[in-house]
């Protein structure tokens, strides 16, 4: 689970569209083959899914980060609408990064790693994109 925020989110729908793009750059960084996405707003889930930037149902705020979504995540094209109450988690994280620290917190919870830092540590330790902000990184 990765907690991250952004600036210049105007809307929850604008916040979700980030949060997406964000799941999608980090999928490319750890060069995963294949993933899905979830989102319990259904507006997003049905722009995304559609693949056409040129659909009219696509807010004039959201095409840039939409049609970078759809030019890094052609193999991660799977994005499911779930309900908010399901969503639970993924909102109380997001209250959480409202209260965090200025630098990351990288922790696993996995016995299965032992002593050693969980795989994909080193990948995101250094992992920046611009106009975002590693808040924590846990391994459930």
């Amino acid at each position: 689970m990765i907690q991250a925020s952004t600036h210049d989110v105007c809307s929850p729908l604008i916040a979700e569209v980030y949060a997406l793009l964000f799941a999608a750059k980090i999928s490319c960084r750890l060069q995963l083959q294949q993933g899905s996405f979830l989102t319990n707003n259904l507006s997003l889930a049905k722009m995304a899914s559609s693949r056409d930037i040129n659909n009219t149902n696509i807010s004039w705020r959201c095409r840039q980060p939409i049609s970078e979504l759809f030019q890094i995540s052609h193999s991660l094209n799977v994005v499911y609408h779930i309900s908010r109450n399901t969503n639970g988690i993924a909102h109380n994280c997001a209250h959480q990064v409202l209260n965090s620290r200025v630098e990351p917190v990288f922790s696993c919870s996995r016995s299965s790693h032992g002593n050693v830092p969980f795989p994909f540590l080193q990948s995101l330790l250094n992992f920046q994109v611009q106009g975002y902000v590693i808040h924590a990184v846990h391994c459930l």
